[in-house]
């Protein structure tokens, strides 16, 4: 089983000065599920979150199939405490970013996508009683270029995933085959999780570290009496 969720919101934040932030979606899609983000734009308003969403589609048959769409907005933080992107009205295939956790390497993209940079993305899932939350992550490697070594720690509350690009020895530039995308699951011991991804630098590739990280909450969760807590969710395009 893979980590990777068609059509989930797969996004990167970075700061590109005091008040305006570079944002990077990418949505994995196929030949049965694909988006159109040409149109999509952030619904501004009052309130703590600045919302995206945008629904899927079955592809006509003479459709061109892609791997994933990719799309990128400066945005203005205002008085935003975070960004919150979601898929087909799916409570489920959300991504949340707030703006104090940003990568504070500005961005350099082309085309609406970047490569080197952290793409996140976390599921939900329930098994026997159990909840697990599924940290995922895509990046977009260039031409030679792949993941050298990779080392994933799951602790209370927290995943970290660091890759190391190289341009020799054993590379994987195949998201599937991520370690965090293996069948990665982190049972929840609270309600909040967070996901932690590092690009570490490459001096010789030209390559800074970039950072991404991402936070997720589990709405309700169920006691062992069988009842459940209800909880309040914390405030704080191109075609490949």
């Amino acid at each position: 089983m893979s980590n990777v969720r068609k059509t989930a919101p797969y996004a990167y934040l970075a700061q590109r000065s005091n008040n305006i932030y570079d944002l990077y979606l990418l949505v994995p899609v196929d030949s049965r599920k694909t988006v159109d983000l040409t149109s999509v734009e952030p619904e501004t308003g009052a309130g703590a979150h600045l919302r995206i969403a945008y629904t899927s589609y079955s592809p006509a048959p003479n459709e061109p199939v892609y791997q994933y769409k990719a799309r990128h907005w400066q945005i203005n933080k205002d008085s935003y405490q975070d960004i919150v992107i979601q898929a087909d009205n799916n409570e489920d295939l959300i991504t949340t970013l707030r703006f104090i956790d940003a990568d504070s390497q500005p961005a350099t993209s082309v085309d609406d996508q970047h490569t080197f940079a952290p793409y996140m993305f976390v599921g939900k899932e329930i098994a026997n009683g159990h909840y697990y939350f599924r940290p995922s992550m895509i990046v977009l490697f260039e031409e030679g270029v792949g993941a050298q070594a990779q080392t994933l720690t799951l602790s209370e509350g927290i995943s970290e995933y660091a890759i190391t690009p190289g341009d020799s020895g054993s590379l994987v530039t195949e998201p599937e085959l991520l370690a965090v995308n293996q069948d990665v699951r982190h049972e929840i011991n609270g309600v909040i999780y967070t996901f932690v991804g590092t690009i570490d630098e490459n001096t010789a590739l030209n390559k800074p570290i970039r950072k991404g990280k991402t936070t997720k909450m589990w709405s309700t969760v169920a006691r062992s009496n069988g009842a459940s807590d209800n909880l309040e969710v914390a405030t704080s395009a191109n075609n490949i």
